[in-house]
């Protein structure tokens, strides 16, 4: 959480009358008080620093089996946490288990309206029995599939360790590092099940940290002459965490092929972008900011909202279990 109390309140009044163990890592200005925070069940940290330091700090509060992170300002339905949970309770193999996603905002007259987000995690599984092949896969045709899933502690533990220890300069590399080392470490899986309730109100903050400070797009940053060393020193970390985190022995993954699988992916990556992004990487960075305003750029998603019971219908038409009873519990929370 960062600067947004009313959210963090909201949310924290939410998940304290569920049965799951909250930790928030508050790196607001100002410390929060409110009565939420003596539920049994949350734990409150504040600590004012960046991103990265809170993340590293984490791990030392981590007690459960399981965890999955959660932004502040969105909220996932508990039976299908659970449900990810007897997953990886009765299939060893697999490191994470997440479910699918619905959009949720309110609209002008203050009704909380929905729409799907994120289709292409519909069904969506790593099960090839080398790490190898999971995440050339993955990042062949990449979707942010572990990042939001529930993932077993160890193995989280061990991923923030490596992701977080240091900061690279670029817009969420700490999220393309977290899906390839998870992706290394063992299978996973999108459950057929609606999850994770998106929050589309907010603007993703801009930037690595919780400070915003300016970043390049991988793209500008891995041709960037001047961040060669730092290229390397990331694909050699990279390296280092994935042969140690790897559950597949057999097969050590390189530094070279840890580069192909990466120059693949942002071939890929550029082929999914709009003609403006493509021509804005072409262009020197200094210039970038300048031609952005010139184009008025705007970064906010736009979805169609509808009625939120009924875009969930939809989901459950597709296949998605949905559990209307939560999914209520949830708009009438949010709505007070």
């Amino acid at each position: 959480s960062y600067n947004r109390h009313k959210s963090l309140i909201r949310t924290l009044h939410y998940w304290s009358k569920i049965n799951v163990k909250v930790i928030i890592f508050d790196g607001s200005q100002t410390e929060l008080v409110d009565d939420c925070l003596k539920e049994k069940n949350i734990d409150y940290i504040h600590q004012p620093t960046s991103f990265y330091e809170r993340f590293l700090n984490s791990k030392n509060y981590l007690k459960t089996e399981f965890v999955i992170m959660c932004s502040d300002d969105e909220f996932y339905l508990p039976s299908a946490l659970s449900s990810c949970i007897n997953f990886l309770m009765n299939n060893e193999t697999f490191s994470s288990c997440g479910g699918c996603a619905l959009g949720f905002l309110k609209n002008t007259k203050n009704d909380l309206v929905g729409k799907q987000v994120y289709p292409r995690l519909i069904n969506y599984t790593l099960d090839s029995e080398t790490a190898f092949l999971r995440v050339q896969s993955h990042f062949s045709n990449y979707r942010m599939s572990h990042y939001w899933s529930v993932m077993r502690t160890n193995i989280w533990k061990s991923v923030c360790q490596y992701v977080f220890e240091k900061e690279y300069k670029f817009y969420a590399a700490h999220e393309l590092q977290i899906e390839f080392l998870m992706s290394i470490s063992g299978k996973s899986k999108i459950i057929p099940e609606l999850m994770w309730m998106r929050n589309c109100e907010n603007l993703q903050i801009q930037g690595t940290n919780a400070f915003c400070e300016p970043s390049y797009t991988i793209h500008e940053w891995w041709i960037d002459y001047e961040k060669e060393k730092e290229k390397e020193d990331f694909l050699k970390k990279m390296e280092t965490a994935s042969n140690k985190i790897t559950s597949d022995k057999n097969s050590r993954l390189t530094k070279d092929i840890i580069l192909k699988i990466f120059e693949n992916y942002l071939k890929w990556d550029l082929s999914q972008k709009s003609f403006r992004f493509q021509f804005l990487q072409k262009v020197p960075f200094k210039l970038k900011a300048i031609i952005k305003s010139l184009l008025k750029l705007n970064r906010k998603k736009k979805y169609n909202f509808g009625d939120i019971v009924k875009e969930a219908k939809v989901l459950e038409n597709r296949g998605i279990k949905v559990n209307y009873e939560e999914l209520k519990r949830l708009i009438l929370n949010y709505i007070k």
